[in-house]
């Protein structure tokens, strides 16, 4: 017997939270018209007219105004005041339409933070509300479009989602869906109208019920769709996941998908499990440990049909066919006995090295439709999902991929248009995974599901571009990076080569996971080395590289600039690292500013070019001047210049070499630059680099120093190798030692060795 598709839904999310529509302004709201709603401060305001309908919202920095109209006169106007996850509100609720067809508009005014809310009750799919028909002019638009990995256009459609609006000095305004995301959409152009409404084919039924909608509202486009995203995931009480908050996150990997070299290839004499084990021991030849291997379509058994019915051949007609050698829908959530004749366990354990492990979508006549709830293509039942959750737990599975998203959406009609249908797959299969400490990664994602995360607490991960990590990949990859880390998603370039020197740095600045699909014995072991500590750990910046505003101004009014992107690490002195790329059609050359990376006018820093180890200084009136050549990059280390005279660009054998994970605290003191350097398993010292005016002067209690400065260019290094004494301490279950170091500046000849 099937289950009901309310009970199909987790207990966390049939608890009755419900959630609230958002105009989120950064400025305190009020009432105006002659009423004021008692906020006490002034900045922005509700206004509302009860005999015409209308209602428009203002804000005094920028100057802007949105205004539209209810379909008719507002009557049961009532004012209340409350507090929740957001804090403390008052809010006017009023009434409109005829009394048959009644909608409830609700604006919530949140007196400390500024924050207003709107919201509708009542009403049919096609029902808009907030309706502006009055917005500020000459705004350009960026959104993410509804289609697969979501990536980025400068216009607005009604699928694509959030609508970023800004002027020429990146005053901002985000609007989205705030609630109901995977049957919610845009309305409007962006340009003459700003409004949310609900997929066609959405029951009156379901229209009815309360749905939401936010608008945010601040001075810079990267830092508003932040602030943005923030309150999408604070109004669901979804918790954040740090980069670090599992083992993908954290360590190096090793990907099987498409674009990676064993993607439905293995080689013949050893099998599909033995060429797998042959490159876990390549890895450890070369002391390159595996915090997990992926495995991809390819390990489980198959239809011969496309998800939209398509016949199809055999995948990979050099090897034996068999439901695993297809390319179809899921026909059984299990191991190929061709390929792991003991089954997914035993493999996993004479790997000795844990699994993540791809899905996709349900094929039509799988015998799962007579067992489980399975809608269109997608298992909603809890016990299906839990079925997969322990088999995965019984078999050394530390994490999974749900792959194919956007057809999954679309073949499956009733989740376009039933809101708990969505929430069932999402949810259940959310939590069946917690259940087991497993780590989630969402791919093929529409927009919608970037925003849907704000109800699914303990997906991290999401993949932010098409398959196999190469440069016609990087512009997508970066911008959507964007709306990955707004909603507090980590963004996964997909798998890459690691002789791909550009596609493994960016992967790195991503902050998100790293893996490899090379074949054996054609493996970058220096570029590999550069993303790790010697135990897997990956080094990596606090946050994703994303583009700087002045980019995204450029780009949206069609202007040749070269593309720059930056992030930063910050263990107590801030080093930002900056990514600039000249795309084909783009000038040459580009002046970078202090304002543009997003550092203090009054500092002076040094920047160092991480290739060709060319010096350079940047101040407010000194900009970073670039030239380069069609598609070439570059990358630059940017570290404040400290009152001594020393800048610190920390461990260069590293891509991110101020990484949390080589330089777990830095502070400025009377006595110079303290640092404490992690030495990882396996390594005999760490070397940091920085720059000094007048050489370099370290000490030490516990250990050895080697010192070397050139007063010619005033780089130096200092070489630090743990004593017996250094304290050694656990790290997310890796042993490791620190070594805390105090440079300070101090007179040396050129060329010649520091003390």
């Amino acid at each position: 017997m099937m289950p009901r598709l309310h009970n199909a839904l987790p207990v966390w999310l049939r608890s009755g939270i419900i959630p609230a529509i958002l105009l989120l302004v950064g400025l305190p709201v009020h009432r105006g018209f002659g009423q004021n709603l008692g906020t006490g401060v002034s900045g922005a305001a509700i206004r509302i007219d009860a005999a015409t309908g209308h209602y428009q919202f203002t804000l005094t920095s920028p100057a802007w105004k949105f205004s539209g109209h209810a379909a008719g006169a507002l009557r049961n106007i009532h004012y209340t005041s409350g507090h929740n996850r957001l804090g403390a509100y008052r809010q006017v609720r009023f009434t409109w339409g005829p009394a048959t067809h009644a909608k409830v508009g609700t604006l919530r005014c949140y007196t400390r933070s500024g924050i207003l809310l709107a919201g509708i009750t009542g009403g049919s799919a096609g029902t808009v509300f907030p309706d502006f028909t009055s917005i500020p002019q000459k705004l350009r638009v960026l959104s993410f479009k509804n289609a697969v990995f979501a990536g980025p256009e400068f216009h607005a459609q009604a699928d694509s989602m959030p609508w970023i609006l800004f002027n020429n000095r990146a005053d901002t305004a985000v609007v989205s869906p705030a609630s109901e995301f995977l049957i919610s959409r845009m309305s409007g152009n962006a340009t003459s109208r700003i409004g949310t409404t609900l997929n066609p084919g959405v029951s009156r039924r379901t229209a009815a019920r309360t749905r939401w909608t936010i608008l945010v509202a601040g001075r810079g486009i990267e830092r508003t769709l932040a602030l943005w995203g923030h309150a999408l995931d604070k109004r669901h009480d979804r918790p954040r996941i740090g980069n670090e908050g599992n083992v993908v996150l954290r360590d190096f990997g090793y990907w099987t998908d498409h674009g990676a070299y064993y993607y439905y290839n293995y080689l013949p004499k050893l099998g599909y499990a033995g060429t797998l084990e042959a490159v876990a021991r390549q890895f450890a030849r070369h002391n390159v440990p595996l915090a997990y291997m992926e495995l991809d379509s390819w390990w489980y058994r198959k239809s011969n049909r496309y998800v939209n019915g398509a016949l199809l051949k055999t995948m990979a007609g050099k090897f034996p066919p068999g439901r695993w050698n297809l390319y179809g829908g899921t026909w059984q959530y299990r191991a190929s006995h061709q390929l792991f004749p003991h089954g997914l366990e035993a493999f996993e354990k004479k790997l000795a090295v844990p699994l993540v492990c791809h899905g996709r979508w349900i094929d039509p006549e799988s015998p799962y439709h007579k067992k489980y709830a399975i809608s269109g293509v997608a298992p909603i039942d809890p016990a299906w999902w839990k079925s997969t959750a322990d088999y995965f737990a019984q078999s050394g599975v530390i994490g999974y991929e749900q792959d194919w998203l956007n057809y999954i959406y679309q073949y499956s009609p009733a989740m376009q248009v039933s809101g708990h249908v969505g929430n069932a797959f999402t949810g259940n299969m959310a939590a069946s995974l917690a259940r087991h400490n497993m780590s989630l990664i969402y791919c093929m994602p529409l927009p919608r599901f970037f925003l849907q995360s704000a109800r699914v607490p303990t997906v991290s991960m999401i993949r932010c571009s098409d398959d196999y990590f190469i440069q016609q990949r990087w512009r997508h990859f970066i911008y959507t990076s964007s709306l990955a880390y707004a909603m507090g998603l980590w963004p996964w370039t997909d798998t890459l080569m690691s002789r791909d020197t550009g596609g493994i740095l960016l992967a790195t600045l991503s902050a998100g996971p790293v893996g490899v699909g090379d074949q054996m014995g054609h493996e970058s072991w220096r570029n590999i080395q550069r993303v790790i500590r010697s135990d897997g750990r990956i080094v990596k910046p606090d946050a994703p590289l994303l583009p700087t505003d002045k980019t995204i101004l450029a780009q949206a009014a069609g202007e040749h600039r070269p593309f720059v992107a930056r992030t930063s690490s910050n263990a107590g002195i801030k080093t930002t690292y900056v990514f600039i790329w000249r795309q084909k059609g783009d000038r040459k050359t580009a002046h970078i500013g202090t304002a543009e990376l997003g550092l203090p006018a009054r500092g002076r820093y040094i920047v160092y070019n991480y290739f060709t180890h060319a010096i350079s200084h940047l101040t407010a009136d000194r900009p970073l001047d670039v030239k380069l050549h069609s598609k070439e990059w570059q990358y630059d280390i940017v570290a404040p210049e400290q009152t001594n005279g020393v800048a610190i660009f920390g461990d260069l054998k590293q891509f991110v070499p101020m990484g949390r994970q080589r330089i777990a605290d830095a502070a400025v003191t009377s006595a110079g630059i303290k640092l404490t350097a992690v030495v990882a398993k396996g390594e005999a010292s760490v070397t940091v680099t920085g720059y000094s005016k007048h050489g370099i002067s370290a000490t030490m209690r516990d250990g050895s120093i080697s010192t070397r400065a050139d007063g010619r260019t005033g780089l130096f290094t200092v070489t630090l190798s743990p004593g017996t004494g250094t304290p050694v301490i656990r790290s997310f279950h890796k042993t490791v030692r620190e070594i805390t170091v105090t440079l300070s500046g101090e007179h040396i000849a050129a060329g010649l060795p520091g003390r």
